[in-house]
């Protein structure tokens, strides 16, 4: 009962949205983003001497967009953390979520949005225990990110998105994997 109640709150919210934006009609959007992705806790595993590298995190979105006020939106994600020891051992992540945001005063050229998201990690340790092996230890993981960004209209179609995120990540093999990420997005509007 309660799954067709939202069903219905959200269809309801989709029409009236399409309704309000009859002379605009682009609702649906795609973005595609690379990001500066650092492991910042837990200490073993962040990047110092023993830890892992910084690397580049791919992920790509996409959604509606209601009144020009929030997004809804479905993501996923690439990570890839070298081993500073050893470049062949590696974690890798690839979260699936949903997430929300706000865009904050769209009517301005550039303007502020908060979001959050929330979903699934595809997890995998590849290690190698001596030269002649490898082991894999796979985990799906519970994933979680919260952010802040600014968000410059190039275009009616076309907009930049500068975020800073911290997803972060549980692990099966001890604390949450928290990570800093900042980077830049393209989002167009369909």
């Amino acid at each position: 009962m309660k799954k067709i109640i939202v069903l219905t709150a959200i269809a309801v919210v989709l029409v009236f949205s399409g309704a309000a934006r009859a002379d605009m009609d682009k609702l649906a959007f795609t973005e595609f983003g690379v990001s500066y992705g650092s492991v910042i806790d837990p200490s073993y595993i962040s990047n110092n001497t023993t830890g892992v590298l910084d690397t580049a995190v791919f992920d790509a979105k996409a959604g509606v967009e209601i009144l020009k006020w929030v997004d809804i939106y479905a993501a996923a994600a690439f990570h890839l953390y070298l081993e500073r020891a050893n470049w062949q051992e590696h974690y890798s992540f690839f979260p699936l979520a949903g997430g929300a945001r706000v865009n904050i005063m769209p009517e301005w050229c550039v303007y502020p949005v908060v979001f959050g998201e929330y979903g699934v990690s595809f997890s995998n340790l590849r290690t190698l225990p001596n030269p002649v092996s490898e082991k894999n230890y796979p985990w799906i993981a519970g994933y979680y990110n919260f952010g802040i960004g600014v968000n410059w209209r190039v275009e009616d179609i076309a907009t930049l998105c500068l975020t800073i995120e911290r997803p972060s990540i549980t692990n099966n093999r001890g604390a949450e994997i928290h990570i800093l990420k900042a980077g830049l997005a393209w989002k167009i509007l369909y």
